[in-house]
């Protein structure tokens, strides 16, 4: 059993984090989605149905409920009898910091059947050369989900020589399904850990998962 002191230990951390400059641009999915990568700084999305899957699609003009606003983003896959996919939408932010902590964030909800295959939440660093220099990784189930959003998260430290992060939402299944909401993304610092009692005043809800 948690103590009260460890558990509002872990709500203060959430509700630090919330509290932080939001990086990403287009973070609740309400403006245009890019397809042709001619600018990064906003979401830009693919699809690839490398195994025959279809219907496969990421978009968020499919009225799908929202978490927030009136747009989400949605995630469709079917990879069912053997077939397979891919779907994704990237961002990428400069100016990240090395050595410092990051979280990057969404809220997701079950928009349908998720009988295989796995969603991401990805952050991914790069160097001023463009080289990538690893990648922290949230994987989501359609165990995990249920037809309420729900915030997920994953933390990592930008490594030495990073000067850029790449936000990164993926779907991706081989013979199976994947169908899911995704809104109001944050990519935001989180600061040094506060000492003792100065946490026990704060609050928040989060579910979080380091590095894989």
């Amino acid at each position: 059993m948690k103590s009260v002191f460890s558990s509002c230990l872990a709500l203060g951390i959430a509700a630090t984090a919330a509290a932080q400059p939001n990086l990403l641009n287009n973070a609740s999915f309400e403006d245009d989605l890019f397809f042709d990568f001619s600018d990064l700084s906003n979401w830009n999305v693919f699809a690839d149905s490398f195994l025959g899957a279809f219907p496969i699609d990421i978009s968020n003009g499919t009225g799908t409920t929202a978490n927030t606003g009136d747009r989400a983003l949605d995630v469709v896959v079917d990879g069912s009898g053997g077939a397979g996919g891919i779907v994704g939408a990237i961002q990428e932010v400069f100016g990240v910091v090395a050595g410092t902590e990051y979280e990057l964030s969404a809220f997701v909800r079950s928009d349908g059947p998720f009988t295989g295959g796995q969603g991401e939440i990805n952050m991914e660093w790069f160097n001023a050369a463009g080289d990538s220099l690893g990648t922290d990784q949230l994987v989501i189930t359609g165990n995990d989900l249920t037809d309420t959003y729900e915030r997920f998260a994953v933390r990592g430290f930008a490594p030495t020589d990073a000067v850029r992060v790449n936000a990164f939402l993926v779907g991706i299944v081989i013979d199976g399904v994947v169908n899911y909401a995704l809104d109001d993304a944050a990519l935001v610092v989180i600061p040094a850990p506060a000492t003792g009692l100065a946490m026990l005043g704060m609050g928040g809800v989060v579910i979080v998962r380091r590095r894989r």
